[in-house]
Formats: structure tokens, sequence, C-alpha cells
């Protein structure tokens, strides 16, 4: 397959519609970039941050992608339309995933396979077709501070998370010097759907520093590490230093979603 040159400053952002990867947009967005909005069901979100990131770069070529990350043929023809409208991204951030927290031996092979199409086999098919389709580029990947312990209970979400930081160092070492691949392992940042914030803050005083990851304290990571050329196959942890402390510090006992 041809290779061509992405467009420079241009940012493909998945699971952009909502949460941590809307704030990653607009951050991006602020700084100039073109954004490529990745959305699966939050079509309306979509929509609405895609004004908001017009009005923020009124110069730059936004546009709306939408696509199963699980489907590895949709992945594929993303990335060729975006390849035949000349318009690949510089930067992509692996940023879409789902947190369900129940016991690894707990968890039925359809919700283990499940968690790993969610939150790897999916973020690495992504890569695997931005290098293919790209000449040079940027990755990062939005990992969780848990993948620098031992957490049985966060099932196959851990494993999956693991897997991609794994996938984050072999990428960076295999594609380079036209790739850098790096990682962002946030702490305690939103509070689940449904799940009242006062849970959230419950849990702040453990956490080393004192408090939450906030969605600046991401798009500062992730700014850094793109404007860092010298950086590549590092996982930055922006939480406070949870990862510290080993697993069972939080107190979480119920099953929950990031």
């Amino acid at each position: 397959m041809t290779q061509q040159q992405p467009q420079r400053r241009t940012i493909l952002v998945t699971g952009a519609a909502r949460r941590i990867g809307r704030h990653l947009a607009l951050a991006f967005a602020r700084e100039g970039y073109s954004i490529i909005i990745h959305y699966h069901t939050s079509g309306g979100e979509a929509e609405s941050l895609l004004d908001e990131v017009r009005s923020l770069n009124p110069d730059g070529h936004h546009s709306l992608k939408c696509c199963d990350l699980t489907d590895a043929i949709a992945v594929l023809g993303m990335f060729r339309d975006l390849s035949t409208a000349d318009s690949l991204p510089s930067v992509v951030v692996n940023n879409a995933s789902c947190y369900r927290r129940r016991p690894l031996c707990g968890e039925s092979p359809t919700e283990l396979l499940n968690d790993l199409s969610v939150n790897f086999l999916g973020p690495f098919e992504v890569m695997r077709q931005y290098h293919e389709f790209s000449g040079s580029g940027h990755i990062i990947n939005l990992l969780d501070y848990r993948v620098g312990l031992a957490d049985p209970a966060s099932g196959g979400y851990g494993l999956a998370k693991k897997s991609l930081r794994d996938a984050t160092e072999a990428c960076a070492l295999e594609w380079a010097p036209s790739f850098r691949v790096n990682a962002i392992a946030p702490g305690l940042v939103l509070s689940p759907p449904g799940v009242p914030p006062e849970r959230l803050e419950r849990l702040v005083g453990r956490i080393p520093l004192g408090c939450r990851t906030t969605e600046a304290d991401l798009c500062e990571a992730a700014l850094f590490l793109e404007r860092t050329s010298g950086v590549t196959g590092l996982t930055l942890y922006v939480d406070g230093g949870l990862h510290l402390l080993g697993a069972g510090h939080t107190g979480e006992r119920t099953a929950t979603s990031r």
C-alpha cells in the first residue's frame, strides 16, 4: 500500500464526542490543529463539538468520522477515506475506551473478549492502519494508572490497557524514526456515567497529591508529548501518584466505568 505523508497539524481523536475526548479535541483546536472528531454512537454530541472547534479555529479543516473501532474492516475504511481525501492526521489520540470494574475470573468469555476488543484490539487496529497509510506521525494512547500495578478486579479492561502499553513501547521501537508512539496513564478523572460525583470525591483523600486528575492536566500532557519531538515509547503517569500505591488503595468494590 502506498504510504502518504499526513497533512501537518491535524489530529484524529477517537471517542472525541464526550468526556475526556471532547476536552482533548478542544485543547488541540485552541492550538490551531484541524480536528478529526471520531465517534460511534454519539452523533449529536459530535456535531455539537464540531461547531465548537470551528468557532475556536475557524481556519482549520475539521471533520466528523463515524466508525465502530472494534470492526477492523471499518477502521480500514476510515483511513482509506482519510487518505483519499488527503486528510490523514499528523497525530492520532487513541482515547475511546470503556471501563467495567469486575473480577477477572468473574468475566464470561464474551465479556472478556468485549473488554479486549474495545480497549486493545480496536485501538491497536487504529495504530496499525495509521502506520500503514501514513509516512510519518505521532500516536498518543490513553491508558490508565492501573497499568503500573496488579489489580485483578479491573478484569479484562486492565489486561487490555496493559497490552496497549506494551504495544506503545513495541511500536515506538519498530516504527522509529518515522513515527513516535507515546501514552498517558490518567488517574481518577471523572465519575462514570450514573455514579454520583461524591463517590469520586471520597477517594481523593487517598491520592498522594490529594487531588483528582483534571481534564486540563491530560490536555497539557498530550500537548507536551506532541511538542516534544525527542520523546517516544513513554508512558506518562498523570495520576497524582496513584500508581505508586498498589492495588486496592482506592477502596473500589463495585463495577464502574471510567
